[in-house]
């Protein structure tokens, strides 16, 4: 088994990839000022969660693994932040609106996990 099919059997990096591709999909039908203003950081932010989860998994001390990891923590609450303000500015649809919110609630709970299994094994090494 490849690198890739672990990665790829993380449910942090497969929730990170559904949240940024509801992200993609929302932020696709706004309108151009939006779009260009709040969009494109938000859809930054997004894909940057699971760019630094897959990125860590390529790195080999545990110490690099941990701070790529700490990059996505710091994405993920940049894409919180994005949420909120086209929340805020009416910009998501009702119907995506649960679905994105649900996925930046949880992500924490599981990134953080994630993270602390990482720090147990340079610990029990």
């Amino acid at each position: 088994m490849n690198e890739n099919d672990n990665l790829n059997k993380l449910e942090v990096y497969q929730e990170a990839v559904k949240l940024c591709s509801l992200i993609w999909d929302e932020v696709a039908c706004w309108k151009y000022f939006p779009q260009k203003t709040i969009g494109i950081q938000f859809v930054r932010a997004a894909d940057s969660i699971g760019a630094n989860i897959a990125e860590s998994s390529g790195r080999h001390f545990y110490s690099e693994r941990l701070q790529f990891l700490y990059y996505a923590r710091g994405s993920l609450m940049e894409s919180t932040y994005w949420f909120s303000l086209a929340k805020a500015r009416n910009l998501i649809l009702a119907e995506n609106m649960y679905s994105i919110e649900q996925l930046l609630n949880e992500l924490p709970k599981k990134l953080n996990g994630f993270i602390n299994y990482i720090r147990s094994l340079k610990q029990n090494n």
